[in-house]
């Protein structure tokens, strides 16, 4: 194991933190039972630069298109509310990555199984 690994490890965790915050946000509740309706303080996460951190995923996967498709997911389940957002690059650019690292890899008949390179 390299020497340091750890604190590496652990900067590399924390890239992405400047794009977030963490505040305690007020919600109004409505009890179901009760239909009393409260307030309550809650913590959230949420990112405060969305277009650097597409950027920055983009950089980070060599995303080199334009044509990358958004996706937000929400999901409001087990008293949380989750939001996810997907880059993926349009079909016809993978094809386009996928073909030219094949071309690389790929050996030919007379090579054999185990090819040497």
């Amino acid at each position: 194991v390299e020497s340091g690994m750890r604190i590496k490890l652990q900067q590399h965790n924390h890239r992405v933190d400047d794009f977030f915050v963490y505040k305690m946000i007020s919600f109004t509740h409505k009890d179901s039972k009760s239909d009393r309706i409260t307030k309550v303080d809650r913590p959230a996460v949420y990112c405060n630069d969305i277009p650097g951190l597409i950027q920055f995923v983009k950089q980070e996967r060599g995303m080199l298109y334009e044509n990358i498709n958004l996706k937000i997911g929400i999901d409001g389940g087990g008293g949380f509310l989750k939001v996810c957002l997907n880059l993926q690059q349009e079909r016809e650019h993978l094809v386009d990555r996928i073909n030219q690292q094949d071309e690389k890899k790929r050996s030919a008949y007379s090579e054999g199984v185990a090819a040497k390179r």
